[in-house]
């Protein structure tokens, strides 16, 4: 009833499953903060907008909305200094932060722009369109070479014989 939600689960398996986040819509692309603490995390809303939080991990009390004009994609800087988001228009923007036991994030600066980032990621496509160095100063960006369908599926059939065969 609450369409995709963000869930919690023990390696272990010792303790129940229990939500993180259990809201209307969607929240989906869950990344927790390189120091344990915190999750970021895209949430829509009524209209079908997507904005970026962070919400503390793993109790799930305190929550902070970051982006400002939208946003998706969260991905936290390796070395846990910066969390990065994509807006609609591919602007990939930059988030400053102190963590401890509150979260402090500085105002949204943009990185650049790229139209590999822009819209919605392609169908089929899973995983993130963009990933980071671990010293933070070079991107990877995934770019589709073509506005082709993708390929169908291969099918291998296991243990099938030709009429006949022996």
């Amino acid at each position: 009833e609450t369409r995709a939600d963000i869930w919690i689960m023990d390696a272990d398996g010792r303790e129940p499953i229990r939500y993180l986040v259990r809201e209307p819509f969607h929240q989906q692309e869950p990344r927790i903060s390189p120091d344990g603490r915190w999750v970021a995390y895209a949430g829509t809303d009524a209209r079908g907008a997507s904005d970026v939080y962070v919400r503390s991990f793993p109790d799930g009390g305190r929550l902070r909305r970051i982006s400002l004009r939208g946003g998706r994609s969260p991905r936290w800087r390796p070395d846990g200094r910066e969390l990065y988001y994509v807006e609609r228009d591919g602007r990939l923007m930059r988030v400053p932060f102190a963590t401890g036991s509150e979260f402090s994030p500085g105002a949204p600066e943009l990185m650049f722009q790229h139209v590999g980032l822009a819209g919605e990621p392609p169908a089929g496509f899973v995983g993130f369109a963009y990933d980071i160095t671990p010293d933070g100063t070079r991107f990877l960006i995934a770019v589709p070479t073509s506005n082709a369908a993708p390929s169908p599926p291969i099918v291998v059939m296991l243990n099938w014989a030709f009429p006949g065969a022996r």
